[in-house]
């Protein structure tokens, strides 16, 4: 089951210009040319990620030195299980050749978009998580996923998708599980009974578990 999830995968990436402080960088434009890439490490799946076929597109904030190396990392749009600190990792190894203006190297800042998808066809992928997030007070660590239990049934409606907001409780365990959107009639209950039965490492602060709020998009897939 490894071997079929990573080779299932595909990452991808593409670069877009921004306009930023140009104490820090210069803008795109006016005769200022953007970096190009020259090397590329493609990303990883992170093993929570593998586990509940979570795809979706981590946007990072980058400044491209005049050495070609980025700099300066910020995430823009998470998606989170680890995929954002991947996505970092692996565009931290690209190499550039640096934007110019007048001819001459200099800063330019970038944003990538750095794509998680499996690739369809996979049989053994009849859904996956779109969207993560979770809702933390400051100074709290997120839950780590530990066991996930697929959706069952096979004869949803097409590219039904589900919306739920639930709690995972000091134990790890899916708790208030509501139905906050759904597309379908059979399938945001089968996702529904399904994660029930996941479990986590919970959330901690200041070295103690605590309860937090969850917000997951799932969608049916091939």
């Amino acid at each position: 089951m490894e071997i079929l999830a990573f080779a299932a995968i595909v990452a991808s990436s593409a670069l877009f210009a921004q306009d930023t402080d140009p104490a820090r960088a210069y803008k795109v434009g006016s005769g200022v040319r953007p970096p190009t890439i020259v090397k590329k490490v493609e990303p990883h799946y992170s093993k929570e990620a593998r586990m509940m076929g979570l795809n979706g597109t981590v946007l990072l904030a980058v400044t491209v030195g005049t050495d070609g190396k980025p700099r300066d990392f910020k995430v823009l749009r998470s998606v989170g299980f680890g995929l954002d600190e991947n996505a970092i990792a692996a565009v931290r190894g690209w190499k550039f050749g640096p934007g110019r203006k007048d001819g001459q190297p200099v800063n330019v800042q970038a944003q990538i978009e750095v794509n998680f998808r499996f690739l369809e066809g996979n049989s053994n992928m009849k859904w996956h998580v779109q969207k993560a997030e979770f809702h933390l007070p400051d100074g709290a660590s997120r839950p780590t996923l530990e066991k996930v239990a697929a959706p069952r049934g096979s004869d949803y409606a097409a590219a039904p998708d589900v919306r739920l907001t639930f709690d995972i409780d000091e134990k790890g365990i899916p708790v208030n599980i509501p139905f906050a959107q759904a597309s379908n009639e059979s399938f945001p209950g089968e996702v529904a009974t399904a994660l029930s039965k996941w479990r986590f490492k919970p959330a901690s602060k200041d070295g103690h578990p605590i309860s937090v709020s969850c917000t997951m998009d799932f969608v049916r897939g091939n």
